[in-house]
């Protein structure tokens, strides 16, 4: 099994890729649960991921609140873009589920003082609680096997307004390096493997009415993700053409899965270097991903390989909690 732990901003699209890697219990040896602002702010986000745990019936999996700011400067916003309390309006029933008092940066810590191998991050947030850990603990770099990261853009997509548009924040930027712009640079930096899951990668296939309706047909689980995912329909209409809504964070799991020869779904992580531009006082150019010819340990993925692969295994996920 791989030893993991998950920190996200727990918006509509980090609760699609938690059940994905839920639903496959014999590969993840899920240490624990962070939380990070984002979406919504941290404490928002620790709720919607205990709701979605106490609704798989995975209320064992602890859950750690970790950073509500960037690295430098304050939180600049939460977009909206999944609606109300970032899944679209989705009530889950009520439950007992709660964070653990320990904060996201302790657990970690301890975390990888204590495994007996390497563990993998994964970031479908601001890289925040990531980077905190990678700058002041260097000494337990060698407990961490990689860092997966959903984050970054480089190219747009079908049809983007305008048409250099890049990012879904900015036109230069896509969210999760925009809301923190510091943090990639520190972990790039730090010589740990890093892959970057670009936004490229999931603006390549649309969410279609055709996808919806194969979803809703699960039942009530399956309405209740295609309804967080419907959420951010509009702005990926409006600012890259597609043909209904993007979805994003699932691409860490799945691209997990694929290096463990559990499926196909992406073109080969190419080597290559970047830094993100750190200018929060300049809405327009901050967090852009640029591509460099430095040598680092850092690894870039752009391409789907088979789309409908991507989808036959997320709806098996889903289908495996209704």
């Amino acid at each position: 099994m791989l030893p993991v732990i998950y920190d996200g901003d727990m918006g509509g699209d980090d609760l699609w890729a938690i059940t994905l890697m839920l639903a496959h219990p014999d590969v993840f040896d899920v240490k624990g649960i962070t939380t990070v602002f984002g979406n919504v702010d941290v404490n928002q986000a620790t709720k919607n991921v205990c709701d979605l745990l106490a609704y798989l019936g995975r209320e064992d999996i602890p859950v750690y609140v970790g950073a509500d700011a960037p690295i430098q400067g304050r939180r600049m916003f939460g977009d909206d873009a999944y609606g109300e309390g970032g899944v679209g309006g989705v009530f889950f029933p009520e439950n007992n589920k709660k964070a653990e008092d320990k904060n996201a940066i302790d657990f970690i810590v301890q975390t990888l003082k204590e495994a007996n191998e390497p563990i993998t991050l994964i970031g479908t947030g601001p890289m925040t609680n990531l980077a905190l850990i990678v700058r002041d603990y260097p000494e337990l770099h060698s407990q961490i096997k990689e860092i997966v990261v959903m984050g970054g853009a480089i190219k747009p997509g079908p049809h983007p307004v305008p048409p250099h548009r890049i990012g879904n924040i900015t036109e230069a930027a896509e969210f999760n390096f925009f809301q923190d712009s510091f943090a990639p640079n520190i972990v790039t930096k730090s010589g740990i493997k890093l892959t970057i899951m670009t936004a490229d990668v999931n603006q390549q296939y649309a969410i279609t009415d055709d996808i919806k309706t194969r979803f809703r047909d699960i039942g009530s689980f399956g309405e209740m993700m295609i309804q967080m995912t419907s959420a951010v329909e509009h702005l990926d209409r409006e600012k890259f053409g597609m043909d209904g809504p993007a979805l994003h964070d699932p691409c860490v799991i799945l691209y997990l899965l694929q290096q463990l020869n559990l499926g196909h779904f992406y073109k080969s992580a190419k080597n290559q270097g970047f830094s993100t531009t750190q200018t929060p006082e300049e809405w327009e150019t901050n967090g852009a991903f640029i591509l460099n010819d430095n040598k680092m340990n850092s690894w870039v993925v752009t391409e789907t390989a088979d789309i409908p692969a991507i989808i036959d295994t997320l709806y098996a996920a889903v289908k495996s909690f209704a």
